[in-house]
């Protein structure tokens, strides 16, 4: 079961992915600019309003930890 659940995680990431770029290719067809942000400079905006630690506080050590492996260092 765990593996299914994950795998489907995976798939639904991709699929998520591919959304993505389909709506910023339409949206670019109509001359929309689309912005993309730095990923370390608005983690860093998150880190300053404390969004991450109130995060891992609620979550707990356990399943940070874990986001953490697939993410980095969020702190």
């Amino acid at each position: 079961m765990t593996k299914h659940i994950n795998e489907a995680g995976v798939n639904m990431r991709a699929d998520l992915r591919t959304m993505q770029q389909d709506v910023i290719e339409v949206l670019s067809s109509k001359k929309l600019i689309v912005s993309s942000v730095a990923p370390e400079a608005f983690r860093q905006k998150l880190r300053e309003a404390g969004y991450y630690s109130q995060w891992r506080e609620t979550f707990g050590e356990a399943p940070w930890a874990l986001l953490e492996k697939i993410s980095g260092s969020l702190a």
